[in-house]
C-alpha cells in the first residue's frame, strides 16, 4: 500500500505526467474490475491480467463469473 500512496503522491506533483496505477485490496489482490480515463476492464484477481474481451468505455463490465482462461487447442497432426 505504501507504494501505491507513494506513486499517487509523485503524479500529484508531475501533473503532466499520467499513468496508470492499478487498485488493490486490503491483502494485497488486485480489485476484479480495473479502470483508467474512462475504461474499465475485468482483470485476474492473483496477476493482475486483464481478462480478453472484457474492456468497456464509459461502463463497468460485469466481471461474475470469471471468464476461465482459454487454452489453444492443439490440431491432431497423425
Amino acid at each position: 500500500m505504501s507504494d501505491r500512496r507513494s506513486v499517487l503522491e509523485d503524479q500529484k506533483q508531475n501533473s503532466q505526467e499520467k499513468f496508470y496505477i492499478p487498485q488493490c485490496t486490503s491483502d494485497g489482490r488486485y480489485h476484479r474490475v480495473q479502470c483508467y480515463s474512462g475504461y474499465c476492464w475485468c482483470v485476474y484477481q492473483d496477476t493482475g491480467k486483464p481478462i480478453p474481451g472484457t474492456s468497456s468505455k464509459n461502463r463497468t463490465p460485469n466481471c461474475n463469473p470469471v471468464p476461465t482462461p482459454s487454452r489453444p487447442i492443439k490440431a491432431n497432426t497423425k
